[in-house]
């Protein structure tokens, strides 16, 4: 969806906990192997937070481990200072999520995405017409990677190690779930200021200099019935994605003196949960395959903490000083957002 870090790009920026390279060795992600007991399908007690996380695996992936697959569609729209915001462009992609409940009853969650810009005709293209500078530049999909570990608990804690002062602040709020009309849904919020003096501390390969500002809100829905149901180990579901993000940089978003143009952008996400990844379309699946070949077949979204040390940040060795937290705790309350969490090696596009 609209970020990832590399992790997602990220999807993502998520904000919330994390105690360094000693919580990734005390506290490894849960793992999905064939002899772990699966956790209880339903019916859920929503009240309680640890239910509360087992409900949200089954509807944003699959209670039993297994990668899940959503296709979407998203708009852009660009908001220029003291003008009016005008759709840019529109994209159509597909995004994997892989959960896993541990036996602590917390969950672990990584997931990646890519992207493809489309024409007025929905067929995709490789340049773009600016239609704020009027200039025609090169696209810059998204391409899949690894997203960063997030581990989703019933409380989070503060990382004493972020070195973001005021007013820069990284948030994640995951709330209560909404029931009505026999629907469920839950978010998660992501809440993110980073002003430029601590870009040193939380960098992002592909944002613009300065201060950064970034929110996105998800919500993922689902029919209360289909989680409910014991028989099921993942709810269809549906989700929709608002956020606010810098301009990308490919835009070229400068004006005729060379100035950059302030503004930003405001996504539109609608997305799907597949049964099978064999419901893409047709054109995504032979496009993602010809561009990142095995992908499809094998996202390789690992939930293991160690593993994961030596993924994130790319390259052949694990980068301790830069990317030292890798696990981001995520603090599952109906009041306000007390988490925290190093962000670096980071992407969005």
């Amino acid at each position: 969806m609209p970020m990832s870090f590399t992790r997602r790009t990220a999807g993502l920026i998520l904000g919330a906990a994390v105690a360094g390279g000693a919580t990734l060795r005390s506290a490894a992600a849960p793992s999905s192997g064939a002899g772990r007991p699966q956790p209880r399908r339903g019916p859920f007690d929503l009240a309680d937070p640890y239910e509360r996380i087992a409900a949200y695996v089954k509807v944003r992936a699959s209670l039993d481990g297994t990668p899940r697959f959503y296709h979407y569609h998203a708009d852009y729209f660009g908001v220029p200072d003291g003008a009016a915001p005008r759709l840019l462009l529109r994209r159509e992609g597909v995004s994997v999520h892989r959960m896993a409940i541990g036996a602590d009853r917390t969950a672990a969650l990584r997931y990646t995405e890519c992207n493809y810009t489309l024409d007025e005709r929905g067929a995709p293209v490789d340049s773009w017409l600016n239609p704020l500078t009027g200039a025609v530049v090169p696209v810059r999909n998204q391409a899949p990677a690894a997203g960063l570990l997030v581990r989703i608990t019933p409380a989070g804690a503060s990382n004493p190690g972020l070195n973001l002062n005021p007013p820069s602040s990284s948030a994640l709020l995951f709330s209560a779930p909404v029931v009505s009309g026999g629907r469920v849904w839950f978010t998660d919020d992501i809440l993110l200021f980073r002003t430029s003096a601590d870009a040193a501390s939380f960098q992002m390969s592909t944002a613009r200099p300065g201060d950064l500002q970034l929110t996105e809100l998800i919500t993922f829905e689902a029919a209360l019935a289909d989680v409910q149901d014991p028989r099921l180990v993942s709810a269809p579901a549906t989700a929709t994605i608002g956020a606010i993000v810098p301009w990308m940089p490919w835009m070229g978003m400068k004006g005729a003196d060379g100035r950059d143009i302030p503004g930003r952008l405001m996504l539109r996400y609608r997305c799907r949960k597949l049964t099978d990844r064999g419901e893409l379309p047709a054109w995504l699946a032979t496009r993602v395959e010809r561009d990142y070949p095995g992908f499809l077949a094998d996202p390789k979204l690992e939930l293991d903490a160690a593993r994961d040390a030596w993924r994130v940040c790319g390259g052949g060795r694990a980068q301790p000083a830069r990317c030292s937290a890798k696990v981001i705790h995520i603090a599952i309350s109906t009041t306000r957002p007390s988490a925290y969490a190093r962000k670096r090696c980071m992407t969005l596009l």
